[in-house]
């Protein structure tokens, strides 16, 4: 009896060993799984990332080469803004001359842009210039007329006075005022009376 339980211990302990070791060995096989599989995943995932990188390096590339043009084409369009010369007149681009309400005084921020009508001239010796005084349309009384007529007489003569200080040629510079006569825009609204008071280069001449 004795050697029988002792048996059947014996038996009981190689059967729970056996157990012991199959779970481990399972244990063990599906650890294995899941290391495979993370590292799978984790290869698929750097695969997508450089699959990304790659495909963005081209819109990057567009990206920089549209960004170039942009900004090329914002160059010239700030250059075509400098004032220059164009079919027999010198176009202002966006920018005027101003001077003081109801005088003939320059403004210093008119400076610079007469100092490029300076080198437009410099760099047309054979141009002569008719530079044109234009109001807008304050009134319609004959006093109010002739201040007007008077006035931008008066205006285009002192761009011309500025124009000879510095360095362009009087003999070829004629300034005449033409008053509210010659509108550009509307002169019902204050923006369109801003417009219509201006100064204007146009070429009259140009020795052969």
């Amino acid at each position: 009896a004795k050697a029988a339980a002792e048996a059947k211990v014996a038996a009981e302990a190689k059967a729970a060993a056996e157990a012991k070791a199959a779970a481990e060995k399972a244990a063990a096989e599906q650890a294995a799984l899941a290391k495979a599989a993370a590292e799978a995943e984790t290869a698929a995932a750097e695969a997508d990332a450089q699959a990304t990188a790659e495909e963005a390096e081209p819109q990057k590339a567009a990206g920089k080469k549209k960004k170039g043009k942009k900004g090329k084409k914002a160059a010239q369009e700030v250059d075509a803004d400098v004032p220059h010369l164009v079919q027999g007149k010198i176009d202002m681009g966006s920018h005027a001359i101003h001077f003081e309400s109801n005088k003939n005084i320059l403004l210093a921020e008119s400076y610079p842009v007469l100092d490029q009508v300076v080198k437009i001239i410099a760099s047309n010796p054979a141009a002569h210039f008719l530079v044109e005084g234009h109001s807008s349309d304050a009134g319609h009384t004959p006093e109010i007329e002739a201040f007007e007529i008077q006035l931008s007489q008066e205006r285009a003569e002192a761009v011309v006075d500025y124009l000879v200080a510095k360095g362009a040629p009087r003999s070829r510079l004629v300034a005449k005022g033409f008053g509210k006569s010659v509108p550009i825009a509307t002169n019902e609204t204050a923006e369109g009376r801003a417009k219509n008071r201006r100064v204007e280069f146009t070429v009259v001449q140009t020795d052969l």
